[in-house]
């Protein structure tokens, strides 16, 4: 990263996020990707960046989110979120990796836990 501007990263999230507030949504995309030029393991940057690609990119949401989880293993929406669009893209194998891990962690989500279901009944594990 750029030693002056060691924060660097943080001001282009905020910037993202007061943009995405304001339903800028292009400029908060714009800085999301600039505050992950300056540190690409910001957690909620890879988190709102990835989320701009759920509904046109998929592939690009799940790398994102891929990253974020690698990163901190400790926010189950995150990771039931990972689990799902990996499910919906027909990944299931790796989807019940993220399932298990988000349900052995504990989560308290409804609709993930009932997609876990989903997800046992097309492996034929029910």
């Amino acid at each position: 990263g750029n030693r002056r501007f060691p924060e660097e990263w943080q001001l282009w999230y905020f910037n993202g996020v007061i943009n995405n507030k304001l339903k800028n949504t292009e400029e908060a995309k714009e800085a999301y990707k600039k505050s992950l030029k300056y540190k690409d393991d910001a957690f909620e940057a890879l988190v709102n960046y990835g989320q701009f690609f759920i509904e046109r990119n998929l592939d690009k949401a799940i790398e994102l989110y891929k990253k974020a989880v690698e990163i901190n293993q400790e926010n189950l929406d995150v990771m039931g979120d990972l689990a799902i669009m990996l499910h919906q893209k027909g990944e299931l194998d790796e989807a019940k990796i993220y399932y298990d891990l988000a349900i052995n962690k504990g989560t308290k989500n409804k609709n993930l836990i009932n997609a876990y279901g989903i997800l046992k009944r097309d492996l034929g594990l029910e």
